[in-house]
């Protein structure tokens, strides 16, 4: 009988370790889960960040007139572009950013011309999703 009661106890205690191991496990598996879940949402907001980074290079920031004309032509593939600036006469002009325009921009008599020389700032735009809608460069003689 004595023999039967050490055979059970052995039993139950090789049970007790069994679970315990297993429930062990089971719990580093769910962090090693979370940690993987946690590294891989960094590097896609990186990627993205890199990614958007010629977008959002000068976003909230003043620039020059000549700099927005460098950075019309490099994003106005990726994205919709709006400039708000003065004519000629000194009017208020806005106008969406098509590439037939790109010589326009420095022909002083041009409903298009951006002065070289004037500042302008430039404001990215985000729809709910969080995704770029578009950028809006405003010459800053207008509130923004």
């Amino acid at each position: 009988m004595n023999e039967t009661i050490t055979k059970f106890l052995l039993f139950a205690v090789g049970l007790i370790l069994t679970v315990g191991l297993i429930f062990m496990g089971i719990n580093i598996y769910k962090r090693a889960v979370k940690t993987g879940q946690t590294v891989s949402e960094q590097q896609r907001k990186q990627l993205t960040e890199m990614e958007e980074s010629d977008i959002t290079r000068y976003d909230a920031l003043e620039i020059t007139g000549s700099t927005a004309v460098t950075y019309i032509k490099r994003i106005y593939d990726d994205t919709s572009v709006t400039v708000i600036t003065q004519t000629v006469g000194g009017a208020k002009k806005t106008f969406n950013v098509d590439s037939s325009q790109f010589s326009d921009y420095k022909n002083t008599s041009s409903e298009y011309y951006i002065n070289p020389l004037d500042m302008y700032y430039v404001e990215v735009s985000r729809d709910a999703n969080d995704i770029i809608s578009g950028v809006t460069i405003t010459n800053t003689a207008y509130p923004h």
